[in-house]
């Protein structure tokens, strides 16, 4: 239970002390990082960030409106893999949790990233010194 009650604690103060920046907008998604989450390990950084949608997604977990992930980045081999989701109820990762999942470390699916995609400009920004 105290486990449980640590967790809600740290969503909520994380988000809270958050410093959203907009990474990119377009109709279809706003997509937001968070600087002063980054922790780089040599050439991998670890960063928050979250997407907000206009409507209301629908997955077979539940309908949801935003995203917040913490994502890792590989500077070197231009890559990235998610660590850790919440799926939220309304926009800007508020409301109930309506799905989450964290990857082992062992098991991040390290995928490649295309230019010119959000993805690239959450890299240039997890990169950055």
């Amino acid at each position: 239970m105290k486990r449980i009650l640590g967790c809600l604690l740290w969503m909520t103060c994380s988000l809270s002390w958050a410093e959203w920046e907009i990474t990119s907008g377009a109709p279809e998604q706003i997509v937001y990082h968070d600087k002063a989450t980054k922790l780089r390990k040599g050439n991998i950084v670890n960063m928050w960030t979250m997407t907000d949608f206009p409507e209301v997604r629908a997955d077979e977990f539940g309908n949801f409106l935003s995203i917040k992930t913490y994502d890792a980045f590989d500077c070197k081999k231009k890559s990235h893999a998610l660590i850790e989701a919440f799926f939220y109820a309304d926009k800007l990762a508020t409301g109930d949790v309506i799905h989450s999942l964290k990857i082992k470390q062992s098991e991040l699916e390290w995928l490649p990233i295309k230019p010119e995609t959000v993805a690239e400009e959450e890299l240039q920004i997890a990169c950055e010194n």
